[in-house]
């Protein structure tokens, strides 16, 4: 055989190995898309990491990496989730139009479950949340079972300030599926008097909280937790509640019916 005819067979060889990987490099990316577009499990999706399961709530501790986009995800569930830190984020729903979101820290919101998005971290920081499935929901309409179909904020209700104390604040934010969310605010040295939860109830610190805890008929303790740690209080307690730190005490709580 020639050299010319034998050059001729590699250079064939050489076209049909590159056209092959370039097929296989098609289908690969199409299998990647196809896998992308198939909703994974809240619990399958890795910047989810669930913290407390109960009989009223599954709470997932969230951290989205710098520029870094999660899986597509499934949100079976109606849910509330705060913000912890501020945050330049993108929701991308799946089959509807994406969404760009600027939340100030301590940023709450509630979300109707049944559907499935990826949340796109545009900042060069942590996107961090604590996102709290709502296990037990009451819904008092037909209308309100409606909207379970569209994944929007629900409208602030009931929205008040209350002044329990003096540098103490409660304001409610809403009440959605029968859960009352409130913001807690207390200065340096300003205490919550006694006051009995009726209720049980999820707090989520939203800055760093060093706090006195004075049951009634019970030992005194201190509570100390960080931005985003998380604390299940039982129907019941009966205490009062001092800010020992240097700082303003800020805190979100969800209300159990």
């Amino acid at each position: 055989m020639s050299q010319r005819s034998i050059a001729a067979l590699i250079l064939a060889a050489l076209l049909v190995s590159t056209g092959c990987a370039f097929y296989s490099a098609i289908d690969q990316g199409d299998k990647s898309k196809r896998e992308q577009a198939t909703p994974v499990p809240l619990t399958a999706e890795p910047s989810h990491h669930l913290a407390l399961e109960n009989e009223y709530v599954r709470v997932f501790k969230v951290e989205v990496a710098p520029h870094a986009t999660t899986l597509m995800h499934q949100h079976d569930r109606d849910y509330f989730w705060v913000a912890i830190g501020a945050a330049d984020v993108t929701n991308a729903p799946a089959g509807r139009p994406e969404q760009r979101l600027h939340l100030a820290d301590g940023e709450a919101h509630f979300s109707p479950g049944r559907f499935a998005h990826r949340a796109i971290n545009n900042a060069s920081t942590p996107f961090r949340n604590v996102t709290v499935e709502v296990l037990k929901p009451q819904r008092e309409s037909a209308a309100a079972q409606g909207a379970k179909d569209k994944p929007a904020a629900a409208k602030k209700e009931d929205a008040r300030g209350l002044e329990v104390g003096r540098g103490a604040m409660t304001e409610v934010l809403m009440v959605s599926d029968g859960v009352k969310a409130s913001e807690v605010t207390i200065n340096p040295g300003a205490m919550l008097p006694h006051h009995t939860h009726k209720l049980p109830h999820l707090v989520i610190a939203v800055s760093a909280l060093h706090l006195k805890n004075e049951p009634h008929g019970g030992p005194v303790t201190e509570v100390h937790m960080r931005p985003g740690d998380i604390r299940w209080v039982p129907a019941g307690v009966s205490h009062m509640v001092t800010n020992i730190g240097n700082a303003p005490a800020r805190f979100v709580t969800l209300e159990f019916p």
